[in-house]
């Protein structure tokens, strides 16, 4: 039996006490610490919330499933695509703020596809200039974790294979300290390689992939860390001439923000 829940019947805070905070009294966390934005597609899909970058006539549209989903098709023709972005930027990595992103889908084809999930300034071509973000090229089944600032990446090979039709969740944590660390993780069912200096175990939450830092000994730098503001984004792109869906089930990122 789950054990029950824990009962602050007063309230949690990470607030200073007052009087040294205005909000040292209020009986929640500070609201204006972290800001985030979390799609579960619960609700009805609204297309104004998005931008839509494609090529063909595709649709993005809700589909019925436990917890939410929506669904990315594409028209049949060759290097047809169907993308969803935040219209506006409103992430930048930042030091001594931390940063999460999150995202679970599925792919109707693994081998004549391509996706990639992130933040990004655009996802025209899935070729953004700027962003972090995961991605499988058109050929093959391997997941890339990829750094871009101005048009030059830094691509990490994080998990092999893709399998269609099979759910996959993949996030990154932005730890921000001054000698900054990025961290990828994956869902812990994967095939994953141990990334540099950890012994990666799977627990609830993925497991540990990849890392990149600035620490001038992982042999991933963050030269290619992008210093623009990014917006969530997810799409598919064909290989071939056939109509390819992608279903996402959830897309999370967070930033913390200093703020009064």
């Amino acid at each position: 039996m789950p054990s029950p829940p824990s009962r602050f019947l007063q309230g949690v805070t990470n607030s200073a006490p007052f009087p040294f905070s205005l909000l040292g009294n209020l009986s929640r966390p500070l609201p204006m610490g972290t800001a985030d934005d979390f799609d579960d597609f619960m609700g009805t899909y609204t297309a104004a919330q998005w931008t839509i970058q494609q090529t063909g006539a595709g649709t993005t549209a809700d589909t019925a499933g436990n917890g939410g989903l929506v669904l990315q098709t594409t028209t049949g023709a060759n290097n047809d695509q169907q993308a969803n972005i935040r219209p506006t930027a409103k992430f930048l990595f930042v030091g001594g703020n931390q940063l999460w992103f999150a995202y679970s889908m599925q792919i109707s084809q693994a081998t004549t596809s391509q996706f990639t999930a992130g933040l990004m300034d655009t996802l025209v071509g899935l070729a953004p200039a700027n962003g972090v973000y995961f991605d499988k090229p058109l050929a093959g089944t391997q997941i890339n974790f990829v750094l871009r600032k101005a048009g030059v990446s830094t691509t990490i090979p994080i998990f092999t294979p893709l399998v269609a039709a099979t759910s996959v969740a993949m996030g990154f944590y932005y730890d921000g300290r001054g000698t900054p660390t990025i961290s990828a993780f994956c869902s812990a069912s994967l095939t994953a390689p141990v990334p540099f200096g950890v012994a990666s175990r799977p627990f609830p939450g993925g497991a540990l992939t990849a890392t990149a830092s600035a620490d001038g000994t992982n042999p991933n730098p963050l030269t290619n860390l992008p210093v623009v503001n990014l917006s969530m984004g997810f799409g598919v792109k064909t290989g071939a001439a056939a109509v390819i869906t992608m279903t996402s089930d959830y897309i999370y990122a967070a930033t913390e923000v200093q703020r009064f």
